[in-house]
């Protein structure tokens, strides 16, 4: 088995693999394979084993994901890599740069594959422990998010100067291009109980400060009148009965505005929303 082992690795040091072949591993059916600083992972039999759910995953299949790995993971995460190691990338993947930086040519603000800057407007309190954040961009284009959808948002840890990143879903975009609202729940230190990292940052960053935001990510999409892609399947349905506490209110927010706002959306909606206390209830 130890020999096995390493004619592998043999193999996997000299494979080359390009974009373009690692573009094409990106689902259950072809495999899935991402970069990590210029090496190739297969991570297909990973994806039931990943801690933050195999959607992440597969949001990511078939790119270079250097950048939000060491954002997102630590040493120990790092050394379970040579196991999946299938050769090198032969083309380095392109630069933020070289993709869209013409603000003409792009319709939406948000990318996918670049974090892009925001600035903090607007800071409010809705009870003890929840924020509403408005963030402001340069340019008035649309956000981009589809209902649905959320986003990555990515600050420094005024402690250790790490990045951190956390997903968060939009309450809504403003009407007015170049805003978004972000309902931050914050994780205060207890005695039982570290600080949130992100919400602490958040809930004491100035006015002023920048963000980076990218997306949209997530397996879910409404479409309107009933209709939606789950996973990459499109379904039709009469009924949402949409379950959440707390914070978690903000994707059901998305959706149930949607169908509010379509005069000829009969979709029909049951909320269960839960609260630990009343004072916790922000709407």
């Amino acid at each position: 088995m130890e020999e096995a082992d390493h004619t592998d690795q043999a193999r996997a040091a000299k494979r080359i693999v390009t974009l373009d072949e690692l573009a094409l591993h990106n689902s259950h059916e072809s495999g899935v394979w991402v970069a990590i600083s210029g090496k190739v992972y297969d991570i297909s039999t990973f994806l039931s084993e990943h801690p933050g759910g195999e959607d992440i995953l597969l949001e990511a299949a078939g790119t270079d994901v250097t950048e939000d790995f060491f954002d997102l993971h630590n040493d120990e995460a790092q050394e379970l890599l040579p196991a999946y190691h299938i050769g090198s990338l032969g083309l380095t993947a392109k630069s933020g740069t070289e993709l869209v930086t013409d603000q003409s040519q792009r319709h939406s603000f948000l990318r996918p594959d670049i974090w892009q800057q925001v600035t903090v407007l607007e800071k409010r309190r809705l009870s003890h422990n929840t924020i509403l954040i408005t963030l402001k961009w340069d340019h008035c284009e649309e956000f981009g998010l589809p209902i649905g959808k959320h986003v990555l948002l990515r600050a420094r840890d005024p402690v250790s100067g790490n990045n951190i990143v956390r997903a968060y879903t939009p309450t809504a975009t403003k009407d007015s291009l170049g805003e978004v609202d972000l309902l931050i729940k914050i994780y205060h230190k207890t005695d039982g109980r570290a600080g949130g990292k992100m919400t602490t940052t958040l809930h004491h960053m100035p006015l002023g400060a920048t963000l980076e935001l990218k997306g949209p990510v997530g397996t879910f999409e409404y479409l309107g009148k009933g209709k939606c892609h789950v996973s990459g399947k499109t379904r039709q349905v009469n009924r949402f009965v949409l379950v959440s506490a707390g914070s978690g209110l903000t994707p059901m927010l998305q959706v149930l505005r949607a169908i509010a706002r379509d005069a000829e959306d009969s979709t029909e909606c049951l909320l269960l929303y839960g609260n630990r206390h009343e004072e916790d209830i922000f709407i």
